[in-house]
């Protein structure tokens, strides 16, 4: 047998790319088999890190569930709840009262919505309305 012009490491890292991918479809294959007999499925990485159960919820959705380090499953629960809303819906409030930093909070966004809070919206209105000085014939409502 001859050597291989790309030397035994790399003979090494193809055949790990080989069983790779034939595990993911192995896995892929139960996934799939379990979820048509409504069961639970779970994997667990050979790392031991992380595992996800997986299963079809009463109104035929796929459910995910993960089991493992607390900040590991924050964030791959914060990246299926940006999923489900949609990452084009998230803002930062651009609210900046006089004197002070801008608010930045994080928020969802509905329908129009510009700012964090009812209060930042009035407040950036009432800012707005006293930049353009106080145009005659309005005025401030009261309580």
């Amino acid at each position: 047998m001859s050597p291989s012009p790309l030397g035994k490491s790399a003979e090494k890292k193809s055949a790990k790319a080989v069983t790779d991918v034939r595990e993911a479809l192995g896995n892929v294959r139960v996934l799939v088999c379990g979820l048509a007999d409504r069961k639970e499925v779970r994997f667990l990485p050979k790392s031991g890190d992380l595992a996800i159960a997986i299963r079809i919820d009463s109104e035929g959705r796929l459910s995910r569930e993960y089991l493992g380090p607390f900040k590991t499953r924050v964030f791959l629960r914060t990246l299926d709840l940006l999923e489900e809303v949609g990452s084009a819906r998230l803002r930062t409030c651009p609210y900046s009262p006089k004197g002070k930093p801008v608010c930045n909070l994080v928020f969802v966004k509905r329908r129009g919505q510009r700012f964090c809070s009812r209060e930042h919206s009035a407040a950036a209105a009432y800012d707005a309305w006293v930049s353009r000085g106080k145009p005659r014939g309005t005025r401030v409502r009261r309580g």
